[in-house]
């Protein structure tokens, strides 16, 4: 049993509650998969409002012991009373019965199998005779060491198998005794779950590959690896027309969960007019914008905003009347009705991200010009988005502020996961900011790449050398 009074275990423990969860929880979302959850009945009794949350975001809540204990050697009068007491923790919790099992020890008992059968169970996912194909879970194995291995009789429990190939808690959990170091690579790890994936696609079309994460295993590195392929918003050939101006002129660009993408060009080549097309301020005359393959067009701003894809504007557009933290917390209103599952988060945790703690109190529009940026910044932010649109959030700023500006926005893409779009004509500022650039120019995409591919290209050299200075 898991009978620990050390702090550094139960520290891990109580991270995967009440941090690892909620990262993982995000994560499911991002990908919009459903999901099911194997959690002891004394996690429940501990940390109920985490475990609310899971049950809130739509994922299955099914049994894995009370204690965490393993089943080895526990007659059956005591594996029935943690068998019942986690059966009445997930009750208490969802309203019903649980109908899964997986032992705390990935392994079952000689009695298990019929306890399971006697208490209703329709399935157990604690054994590995098969890793990708389903089969009826025995009752009956024998093992002796001076006969050959006897087979029981078929239960009408199903048998989802688990492999510990397919679980993180070996290669990314340390454990002193015996020692395992647990730095597993993610990239490796990762290819080795997609081969999984495409052998089963390919010969085990009606197969599970069953993927198990622990929350107290997460790292922010996974985190994010996994958030970079999750969301992507493209525009594909937009053009727009005021009268006989042309604004844009066959637009398409990409930016996806995890990267921050820059948007540059000289003042009036269109870079506002893109984002507004982008958010449903402004109608294309051609072309899509997309949100994960959805088209974005037939909806309007609020919908969008409400789909992840948040702004900050270029004329600065707070409630000015409102206090600092009434102007998040008037965001954060709207995302907890309609992002779905959000992790704990306030407005005092925005403020403090971009340094607004100690001004809350203060009506909006007596903030100086940058801490207004930051407001809208924050304010955007509390909208939970998948992506975040910055239009010219350095402008105004001096050089040191543009250098506090930089670092602030750069970790709250890594803290965040988000897709960040920053649009500007400061070269320097963008240059520094970015992992790839789009260089927008009489509404035409002159050029695209990294800062250093952007750099040398001959028409960007041009469109500088004609401005006169580092200012698009």
């Amino acid at each position: 049993m898991m009978r620990t009074t050390a702090p550094g275990t139960l520290s891990r423990g109580e991270f995967g509650a009440r941090v690892g969860a909620d990262r993982v929880l995000r994560l499911l979302r991002d990908f919009n998969v459903k999901s099911t959850w194997f959690v002891p009945g004394h996690t429940i009794d501990t940390f109920p409002e985490v475990c609310s949350r899971i049950v809130e975001a739509g994922h299955e809540v099914q049994h894995h012991g009370y204690a965490h204990e393993p089943l080895e050697g526990l007659d059956r009068a005591t594996e029935t009373r943690y068998l019942e007491q986690g059966m009445d923790a997930i009750e208490r919790l969802t309203g019903r019965a649980p109908v899964g099992y997986r032992s705390p020890s990935w392994n079952l008992n000689a009695h298990s199998p019929q306890l399971l059968v006697d208490y209703g169970f329709q399935y157990d996912s604690s054994l590995m005779s098969h890793d990708l194909r389903m089969y009826w879970l025995r009752d009956g194995d024998r093992v002796d060491e001076n006969q050959s291995y006897s087979f029981g009789s078929p239960t009408s429990v199903v048998e989802v198998p688990v492999s510990w190939s397919l679980d993180d808690f070996p290669p990314f959990t340390f454990v002193w005794e015996p020692l395992r170091p647990g730095y597993g690579s993610t990239e490796v790890i990762s290819g080795d779950w997609l081969d999984h994936i495409e052998y089963a696609l390919e010969h085990e079309p009606n197969g599970v590959v069953n993927i198990t994460m622990h929350p107290q295993s997460v790292s922010l590195r996974r985190i994010t690896l996994s958030k970079r392929s999750a969301n992507e918003l493209s525009v594909d050939g937009v053009s727009k027309h005021f009268g006989g101006v042309v604004a844009l002129n066959n637009v398409s660009l990409v930016a996806r969960s995890g990267e921050i993408v820059g948007l540059i060009g000289p003042n009036g080549a269109g870079k506002t007019t893109l984002v507004n097309v982008i958010t449903r301020v402004t109608d294309a005359d051609t072309g899509t914008v997309t949100l994960n393959g959805q088209d974005l067009s037939p909806l309007g701003p609020a919908h969008v905003a409400r789909l992840g894809v948040a702004r900050t504007f270029q004329h600065i557009r707070l409630f000015g009347a409102l206090t600092v933290y009434q102007n998040v917390e008037v965001a954060l209103s709207v995302a907890r009705r309609h992002r779905g599952f959000m992790p704990s988060l306030d407005a005092n945790d925005l403020l403090t991200d971009v340094g607004l703690q100690d001004v809350s109190d203060r009506e909006a529009n007596t903030l100086s010009y940058g801490h207004q940026r930051r407001l809208e910044i924050a304010r955007a932010l509390a909208l939970f988005p998948d992506f975040l649109l910055l239009d010219e959030p350095a402008a105004g700023a001096n050089e040191a502020e543009s250098e506090e500006l930089n670092n602030m926005v750069k970790r709250i893409n890594e803290e965040s996961g988000c897709g960040t779009l920053v649009i500007d004509h400061d070269l320097q500022f963008i240059m520094n900011i970015c992992d790839r650039l789009y260089v927008l120019d009489e509404g035409e995409i002159i050029a695209h790449g990294t800062p250093a591919e952007v750099q040398r290209d001959q028409r960007v050299v041009e469109v500088v050398y004609r401005k006169g200075n580092r200012k698009l």
